[in-house]
This record gives C-alpha cells, structure tokens and sequence, in this order.
C-alpha cells in the first residue's frame, strides 16, 4: 500500500495494482495485472512514481499514477521492500539492500551477503543511514555503503521473534515483532534502541507478549501497531497500564499493507472480505 496527496494505491497478490481516491471508491481503478505476487509499494513523490517489488516476477517495477509503466528491473532475488530518500529508492532483497536511481534501474549495492532476507528498510536522512530488519535482527549501513554494514540489534543466531517492520523516529530506531511460530505468535512485541546503539533492545512497556503483532506507524507522541486485527496506541515511553485499542477487525497481512497520512490510517484488510479500510486518527 502506498499513498499520494489524493489516491491510495494497494496490490494483491492475484497481480494486480489498483488506485482508489482516498475520499473513497465503489471500484478501484486498474493500473495494470501484469505482477506476480508483489510485496511492498512505494510512492516516491520527487518523481511521481509508484515502485513496486514485485516479488515472484523477480523484478521492480515503475509505474506512473496512471498506470503507465516507466522502467521495470529484472533479475532481482526475492525483492521485498522499498523505501527512499532525497537522492535515491532502496530495495530490501534476499541478499541485503539495494540503491536504485529514481526511475528505478542503475542498481548498486548498499549492504551485501547479508544472510537472511530483508524484509523491511528504514531510512534516517538525519544521520545517512539505513535500517534493514530480517526476521532475526536489524542491521545498519551507510546510504553512500558499497556494500558493508554492521548488526545495529540482535544477530542471525539470535532471534529477535520474526521482525516484521523497522521505522526511524526522533532519536531511536523501532521494529514490530510478529512473534515465534513455537509459541503460536504469542510473543511478538514492539522493541527499540537508541540510534546510537545498544546492548540490549528494549521491550516497550505495555507493548509485550502480543499476538501476531505487525505493522508499526509513528506519529509525533505516539506508536500505532496491529496485533491481533486489532490496531492499538503506545506512547514512545510505553503504555504500561496498557495500549489504547482504536479499531478491531483490522486485519492487514503483512507490514506493507498499512500506511498513514496526517489525518487517516489505512489498512488493506486480509480478514474481512478484503478491501482498503480508512481510520480517522
């Protein structure tokens, strides 16, 4: 799911990428089919393009809001997610991070041989630097990296509970836990560590043992999750009496279906019957 100043955009994975006012719509415009179960969109405002991983086409694509396709980049292992900066769009892929031009081509590499998938990259224009989460830890590398990066929390060989999403906010990095397949995604959570680095990642408070936890939104004061089809509200410092519950029935797949503007929330919903939901915040 990806959003503009007008029109949300989602995908499924039957391969089709659609739009859909943000005001609301009987029947989603049709951008094109041609996709193989895709992964994570991005609109990239600079050059008014949607990028899409397009994960079993082993490709990234770029479309214009209409539906036209500008460039598409094959050859890609197992693209996941995309995120982007001021100077270039980032792809995380099977093997690490990507740097891509703002049309989507002149691949380079920002973080190699990294051993698991990245599922998830943040950037933090503050400090030029990349945040990848697999499912077992986070790492860091410089945006201008050839390559070389470094474990910013946890490591391949200890677990960090299936990450799902990494964000960059004020002055610490966040990530969202789905939890453990042993423990029935029953202690999935929401985690944290200042950009500076730390020994251990912090649980946040009142944000622990969840089920199924997924997707992760900040705002100013506030963290914003989905566990359990239910989406909640933590302040940064925790919420130990516990989170404030603001809808259920919210039931996004993974992290990439869910995103926010200044005014709304919005979930592309896997549970009810499907569809694109909008929450006031």
């Amino acid at each position: 799911m990806a959003l503009d100043a007008v029109n949300v955009y989602f995908a499924t994975f039957q391969g089709g990428l659609y739009s859909c006012p943000k005001t609301g719509c009987a029947t989603a415009s049709t951008l094109t089919t041609a996709l193989n179960s895709p992964d994570s969109l991005l609109y990239d405002g600079m050059s008014n393009h949607i990028f899409v991983a397009d994960t079993n086409n082993s490709a990234v694509e770029a479309y214009s809001t209409s539906g036209a396709l500008i460039s598409q980049l094959t050859g890609q292992a197992f693209p996941f997610w995309l995120s982007a900066d001021t100077t270039a769009v980032y792809l995380g892929l099977s093997w690490g991070i990507e740097r891509l031009s703002r049309n989507g081509l002149a691949p380079s590499p920002v973080a190699a041989n990294v051993p698991s998938t990245v599922l998830s990259v943040a950037v933090d224009a503050a400090s030029a630097t990349l945040y990848g989460a697999t499912a077992s830890a986070i790492i860091e590398a410089s945006t201008t990296s050839t390559g070389a990066w470094t474990y910013f929390a946890g490591t391949d060989t200890h677990p960090q509970l299936n990450v799902q999403q990494v964000i960059v906010s004020g002055s610490s990095v966040y990530w969202v836990a789905f939890g453990n397949n042993d423990g029935m995604h029953t202690d999935g959570g929401i985690f944290s560590c200042p950009k500076s680095g730390c020994a251990q990642p912090t649980p946040i408070p009142g944000a622990q043992s969840l089920r199924e936890a997924i997707c992760i939104l900040p705002d100013a004061t506030d963290l914003y999750y989905v566990a359990s089809s239910t989406l909640y509200r933590c302040p940064f410092g925790g919420c130990g009496g516990g989170a404030t519950q603001l809808a259920s029935g919210v039931g996004p797949l993974q992290a990439s279906s869910c995103a926010q503007d200044a005014t709304s929330f919005y979930f592309l919903n896997a549970t009810s019957g499907g569809g694109v939901q909008r929450l006031a915040k």
